[in-house]
């Protein structure tokens, strides 16, 4: 701000959302969006009881639909349902804050000029479909990076690397307003040869010029991709394996190294 001599500091938030079932039977669901500040320790963010977890709110769903051929328009609407939230959330007030900061008396008692930035967004893969406004297991699955499925034999090398730092996604916005035009005046689907980049990111819309990368900004989901999911048992399964080979304790310990 021109004239202000006050510190600037720089506040991390990190957000993390999953829709979760309310019981083992029936349709009963909640999808919770939480917040953390990423200028707290980790090991005090993530100590159970720390109180350091925010819940913001709570983010709706559309129902289930039966009829045939609609999967294409619901899940448009779902992510245009997502988009609308965030749009409330970042609203001009968050907006303005964005741009010139909130003069807050810290714990120390010292006044600050306190710029809010969004780090980083924690969810599972279907979420972090609807945040990159992608298409679920489509032909360039990745939300950060383009890479089509048929170079997925090639993952951990480092060609698969290089090719994935060089085609890193990037949100043109001349391509979803001329896809909605196709929907919205043209009346051709949301599943259409002509339509590609159909819904609008908001976090690029909103806060992409003040440097906000919707796609870097998606970290890896630690509990649903690697605890809860299906690599955590293949991994295991290739570490059993090299322990079952004649000087298993030596590769193991190759892997360990690479």
């Amino acid at each position: 701000e021109p004239g202000c001599k006050l510190e600037r500091v720089v506040a991390s938030l990190m957000f993390f959302s999953d829709a979760t079932h309310l019981a083992n039977f029936g349709t009963a669901k909640a999808w919770p969006l939480y917040m953390y500040f990423g200028n707290l320790t980790k090991y005090a963010r993530a100590a159970p009881k720390s109180g350091a977890c925010h819940l913001v709110g709570f983010l709706p769903s559309l129902p289930r639909i039966s009829k045939s051929g609609m999967a294409a328009l619901h899940t448009h609407c779902r992510r245009e349902l997502f988009h609308a939230c965030w749009d409330i959330l970042l609203d001009e007030d968050f907006l303005h804050a964005y741009r010139h900061g909130i003069v807050l008396r810290c714990a120390d008692g010292v006044l600050r000029r306190i710029f809010p930035r969004i780090f980083t967004y924690s969810a599972d893969y279907p979420e972090k479909v609807l945040i990159a406004t992608i298409k679920d297991m489509g032909k360039c699955p990745c939300p950060r990076c383009l890479t089509p499925k048929s170079l997925f034999p090639s993952l951990g090398l480092l060609q698969d690397m290089r090719s994935r730092m060089n085609n890193l996604r990037v949100y043109v916005s001349t391509n979803v307003i001329r896809a909605r035009e196709y929907i919205y005046k043209s009346g051709i689907t949301v599943d259409g040869l002509k339509v590609e980049d159909d819904s609008q990111n908001v976090f690029a819309e909103k806060l992409g010029a003040f440097g906000l990368d919707p796609f870097k900004m998606l970290v890896v989901d630690f509990m649903h991709e690697c605890e809860l999911g299906t690599w955590k048992a293949v991994f295991t399964h290739l570490v059993r394996i090299l322990y079952s080979l004649p000087g298993g304790n030596n590769l193991v310990a190759v892997l360990d190294a690479r």
